[in-house]
């Protein structure tokens, strides 16, 4: 393994931890908090509950469930959170349901009962299903005009039959078992988008007492709240959905997400997580990018620290290495060559794998007094004209780089001096300029001085000829 890929595999960027985190937790956590908080928000000021694969959540808005309700073991307060499922089938007296409490005129014919019920009273339990005792330790007991009548195994009697023949009778005809005649549904009867839009309907929690049809074929559902002794007559279509058991860790956590306070701590904070940590890293890129620049100009060690943290070598353009290995001292294009393309030995991806091959291959025809064919081995590996083109751009730069740095070397009659980094320290342009201004100003002191020579030579001639 080489050095380049030994410092590499132990190097794990701190950015690449929190994107796994942000992967991991803080997105599914936001989605989670915005839906919710978006269902929440659209039922309560639209009055329209969406459910997702039949399920939806809402939130109860009265206390008329607030006492205990035997058949789902619980009650139900203003401010609950809970989970509703729609079906296409008949609800069920006992069920517990949510609807939209809207009475349409058209809703005027004659209602034909379908289940049995008596007038009585049922004694009132609390959540936990003990007796709620009145001053003097007595049971209580509430009015129930409706209360379902149970079989010997604890069903609801229903009469399937009937249901059967309202359906099935042709409009205008007697239906079997009653006086009533089979009448078609109302034209002017109102649907549910247009009771959605009714700005007054709100949605009410009640359970099912009774089940009813009316000579149209239409069910409709006797409610009543567990603290109320009046019903409600609620049309199928303007179900919501009825109440299953869910966990309390399940609804707590929707309920706190459309809270105010678990907008802010789950969707705000994790969202101003989310900004800084790419600010921290186009911060990351930005610095990145200038390092990338000093190492090319020579201005930085390409075996710093700095320069293995942002992975330099790596991330640099293709064309970039090239100029790069090519103008660095001789002495040091082992180091580059593991610098630039070291860690691409043993990828398995296709794209770094094909560099570090041909990369290898340019090096063995290479010839730093000519590099021409090592140039001439990367411009074949590209497909692409305008890689070609940077590759031509590339070696010029170079030629013009190496021509500059001979001239300056010669005229101060040194060898170009090396760096305690290692690395040949490249001359900006404008030191270049500076240079050449020198050696424009000693060129011109150096013929005012031949100049200055050669009057006084003649000079000299003038008075041995006297």
């Amino acid at each position: 393994m080489t050095k380049a890929q030994t410092k590499n595999k132990k190097h794990r960027s701190f950015f690449n931890i929190l994107e796994i985190i942000v992967d991991i937790i803080v997105y599914p956590v936001i989605i989670i908090s915005f839906m919710s908080s978006f269902f929440m928000l659209v039922a309560k000021s639209k009055n329209v509950i969406t459910p997702i694969f039949g399920y939806t959540f809402v939130r109860v808005l009265t206390n008329s469930m607030s006492v205990y309700c035997p058949e789902v073991q619980r009650n139900f307060v203003s401010g609950d959170v809970v989970v509703l499922k729609t079906q296409d089938t008949m609800y069920e007296v006992g069920d517990v349901i949510a609807f939209y409490n809207y009475t349409d005129t058209a809703d005027s014919l004659a209602k034909i009962n379908l289940t049995s019920v008596q007038s009585g009273q049922e004694q009132v339990f609390d959540e936990e299903g003990n007796p709620v005792l009145d001053e003097q330790g007595n049971p209580t007991y509430r009015n129930n005009n409706y209360l379902p009548v149970k079989d010997g195994e604890g069903n609801t009697i229903f009469d399937q039959t009937l249901y059967d023949n309202v359906l099935n009778t042709e409009v205008g005809q007697n239906i079997p078992g009653t006086n009533f005649t089979k009448q078609s549904v109302p034209e002017n009867r109102h649907d549910l988008d247009y009771v959605r839009d009714v700005s007054s309907v709100r949605v009410y929690f009640h359970q099912i007492v009774q089940i009813r049809i009316d000579t149209s074929g239409t069910i409709f559902y006797i409610t009543k709240g567990t603290t109320n002794s009046s019903t409600e007559i609620v049309r199928e279509d303007l179900v919501a959905g009825k109440y299953v058991s869910t966990g309390s860790w399940l609804t707590g956590l929707v309920s706190f997400c459309a809270s105010t306070e678990g907008m802010i701590l789950l969707v705000v904070a994790p969202i101003s997580f989310i900004v800084l940590i790419e600010l921290l890293s186009i911060l990351e890129q930005v610095n990145n990018i200038l390092l990338e620049k000093k190492v090319i100009a020579r201005e930085m060690p390409f075996d710093s620290k700095e320069c293995d943290k942002a992975r330099i070598g790596i991330e640099m353009r293709e064309v970039d290495k090239i100029f790069y290995y090519d103008v660095m001292p001789q002495d040091y294009k082992y180091e580059v060559f593991d610098f630039l393309w070291g860690e691409f030995e043993n990828s398995k991806k296709k794209k770094e794998k094909y560099s570090y091959e041909t990369a290898i291959e340019s090096v063995k025809v290479y010839n730093m007094e000519d590099p021409s064919k090592y140039y001439e081995v990367w411009k074949k590996s590209f497909t692409s004209n305008k890689k070609k083109q940077q590759v031509d751009i590339a070696f010029q730069r170079s030629l013009k780089e190496k021509y500059i740095n001979v001239v300056c070397t010669d005229y101060k009659n040194e060898k170009p001096s090396m760096p305690k980094s290692k690395i040949g320290k490249k001359k900006t342009f404008s030191d270049i300029n500076k240079t050449i201004e020198k050696i424009k100003e000693r060129e011109k002191k150096l013929q005012k001085d031949l100049n200055q020579v050669a009057d006084n030579t003649n000079l000299k001639e003038n008075k041995d000829d006297k």
